[in-house]
C-alpha cells in the first residue's frame, strides 16, 4: 500500500500546482497513516499551508494523538512522500467529527 501512495504522490507532485488537489491527497492519506482504529476517532477536515486539522470526539482522544503526533506526522510524510505536512493540529470538535464520520459511513456503505 505504501508503495502505491509513492506512486500516486509522484503523480500528484508533478501536476500544476493545485492546492486543492493537494488538499484531497492530503486527506485521504490520513487515514492510511494513521490506521483503522485512530482513523476511526481522528477525522480530518482541513489542511492549508502545511498543517493538517484533525477533529476528534473528546479531549481523552485530542490528548491521546497529541502524544503520537511525531509519529503520525512521520508515516504521513512517509506515504505523501515528502514533507507536505509540517503540523497536526488536533480540534476537540464533536460536532464536526459526527458530521464527517456520519459522511464517511454513508459514503463507504454505497
Amino acid at each position: 500500500m505504501e508503495r502505491a501512495f509513492g506512486t500516486i504522490s509522484s503523480i500528484v507532485r508533478n501536476l500544476e500546482e493545485n492546492s486543492a488537489v493537494e488538499k484531497a491527497f492530503v486527506l485521504a492519506t490520513w487515514k492510511e497513516a494513521a490506521g483503522p482504529q485512530l482513523a476511526s476517532r481522528a477525522v480530518p477536515i482541513d489542511y492549508l499551508d502545511g498543517r493538517l486539522i484533525v477533529a476528534v470526539a473528546d479531549a481523552t482522544w485530542k490528548q491521546h494523538l497529541e502524544a503520537l503526533a511525531s509519529r503520525l506526522l512521520a508515516k504521513l510524510n512517509s506515504l505523501l512522500d515528502g514533507p507536505a505536512v509540517r503540523f497536526l493540529e488536533f480540534r476537540e470538535q464533536p460536532t464536526q467529527f459526527a458530521e464527517a464520520e456520519n459522511k464517511r459511513t454513508w459514503t463507504s456503505d454505497k
